[in-house]
């Protein structure tokens, strides 16, 4: 093959050594390469002509009659375009014939990812065509994720340079089998490690709640305690936090407001005792309005508080709170009023104390039988003021009568009164008078000299505790005219009070006698006083 330089100066020799037009001939070079028409093979391209390169483009560039010599290659098969051929499949041809490459080292032909320069990939193939599979490729554990929820369970790992299907690099899920558990879940009270950290409901779990100390155990929880959140109770927690003294099993929100000497808030709302609408009323004492302030209040105007209001009293005996010479403490005059409160009047009432003495006169002689007297108000039919008559049974000897007919003085006989007997009891705030009646017979002879019977009932607030009481006395004349004994109050074959009297026949007819002390009744303590007061 000529170069460029010969060329051109074989073309200068040629044109100087050629005929010229009217010469010997034309000279014509329709390409305008140098070549004349009848040396060019090609005029009509100045790519062809006897001093060009031969390519190959099925062309005889160099006019030297032969086409592509020295031009075309060895090509191999490119079947899957990788710019790697088949070794197996050649042809000679021209460098980029479609479909062929100048190489024939591809080991597979079919798959494009797949050549000499290709990078190996972990996928069982020999992607690099070195006869090598999958190697200096990165292992890794992975994990199967059963449950889809984006952690592995760290007992199934698999050893390979590709995440297998359904296996994950993750292997932090402690259950596979749940995919509401692994280390993102929210954990909550239910016996189950949510959140794969080793700790079943700990106290951050989303449903865990606030548990307080209950020291006094009463279910109310210590209202100044921190409380600690978690799924369940320790020992002596409760949920609430109301308890404003947790020392105490009777104090908490639950328990009901009573009085008492230290004021105390029973129901921690704050309030006490009068302060507190929900103060327990029973606990209350029932004070009487003491309109004339005798101490003794009226029974119909009650109050309960646990304070004592302003003139009001304990004591609800009162049978006229406009008069305070009238209560059950005032002695019964002959004035026509119930000054003791007794339910009797002047004659009436056996304790009348400024009532006349009348003597009886069976004979109607005008003269009265000293043993045989009665105190009253008014004169009673068959009686007088006198006390003269020595034999009231013979209306002819008055005042003086002879001496052997004179009727020895005796106290013997049946007597017949009342019988009183006042109680208190101060845990109910009550306080009530049993009244009734009393029979007693004196014989001086007897060993026993005075025995009897009496019962009354209660019929006011004490009616429904104490009810009727029925009392046995026994006694003897100690020295004329005083006397004492026992007696015994009960109801049914119960004795509620045992105890001694003590009185006096204050006149010749007429036995007085009082006890009085204190008795556990029920539980509770009884204040009680008693008088029985019989005429013969």
């Amino acid at each position: 093959m000529r170069t460029l330089t010969t060329g051109l100066l074989t073309s200068l020799l040629f044109l100087t050594a050629c005929p010229k037009d009217g010469d010997t001939g034309d000279f014509t070079d329709a390409d305008g390469d140098g070549w004349a028409e009848w040396e060019d093979c090609n005029d009509r391209d100045p790519m062809i002509h006897p001093d060009a390169i031969e390519t190959c483009d099925g062309r005889d560039n160099d006019c030297d009659d032969e086409i592509d010599e020295g031009a075309t290659t060895t090509l191999y098969r490119d079947a899957d375009l990788d710019g790697y051929g088949d070794g197996n499949e050649s042809t000679v041809g021209c460098e980029g014939t479609g479909g062929y490459a100048v190489t024939g080292d591809d080991c597979d032909d079919d798959n494009a990812e797949v050549h000499p320069d290709a990078e190996e990939w972990c996928d069982g193939l020999d992607n690099d065509c070195d006869d090598t599979i999958d190697e200096d490729l990165e292992y890794a554990d992975w994990y199967a994720d059963a449950d889809a929820d984006g952690y592995g369970d760290p007992d199934s790992a698999i050893n390979d340079c590709v995440q297998p299907d359904g296996y994950l690099a993750d292997d932090q899920d402690c259950d596979d089998d749940d995919d509401t558990v692994h280390p993102d879940a929210d954990e909550y009270c239910d016996g189950v490690d949510n959140d794969c950290d080793g700790s079943v409901d700990e106290g951050d779990a989303l449903d865990a709640v606030t548990w307080y100390p209950d020291g006094d155990g009463d279910g109310f929880g210590d209202m100044l305690a921190t409380g600690t959140t978690r799924c369940a109770a320790a020992s002596g927690e409760v949920l609430d936090n109301t308890d404003c003294d947790d020392f105490s099993a009777s104090t908490n929100p639950g328990a009901t407001e009573i009085c008492d000497d230290a004021g105390a808030d029973e129901d921690c709302d704050g309030l006490v005792d009068d302060g507190d609408d929900s103060t327990d009323p029973f606990s209350m004492s029932v004070w009487y309005q003491d309109s004339d302030r005798d101490g003794y209040g009226d029974p119909r105007a009650t109050t309960r508080s646990c304070l004592q209001p302003p003139s009001t009293t304990s004591d609800g005996s009162d049978c006229d709170d406009t008069d305070g010479m009238i209560n059950p403490a005032m002695d019964e005059i002959c004035d026509g009023a119930d000054n003791d409160c007794d339910g009797l009047t002047d004659d009436d009432d056996a304790g009348v104390i400024d009532g006349s003495t009348w003597y009886a006169d069976d004979d109607g002689d005008g003269y009265g039988d000293a043993r045989d007297s009665v105190d009253a108000c008014a004169q009673p039919t068959g009686y007088v003021s006198d006390d003269s008559d020595c034999d009231d049974t013979d209306a002819s000897l008055t005042d003086d009568c002879p001496e052997d007919t004179a009727t020895p003085f005796t106290r013997d006989g049946t007597y017949e009164g009342t019988l009183e007997i006042a109680v208190s009891v101060a845990a109910l705030g009550v306080s009530d008078t049993c009244v009734g009646t009393s029979t007693i017979d004196v014989d001086e002879a007897s060993s026993t000299q005075i025995s009897g019977t009496g019962g009354c009932s209660f019929i006011g607030v004490a009616a429904t505790l104490l009810g009727a009481q029925t009392g046995v006395l026994e006694g003897e004349i100690t020295s004329d005219p005083d006397a004492e004994g026992t007696v015994a109050v009960g109801s049914g074959s119960a004795t509620i009070i045992s105890d001694d009297w003590s009185g006096e026949f204050t006149d010749d007819d007429t036995l007085f006698g009082e006890f009085g002390g204190t008795v556990v009744y029920s539980g509770m303590l009884v204040v009680y006083s008693g008088e029985f007061e019989a005429v013969r």
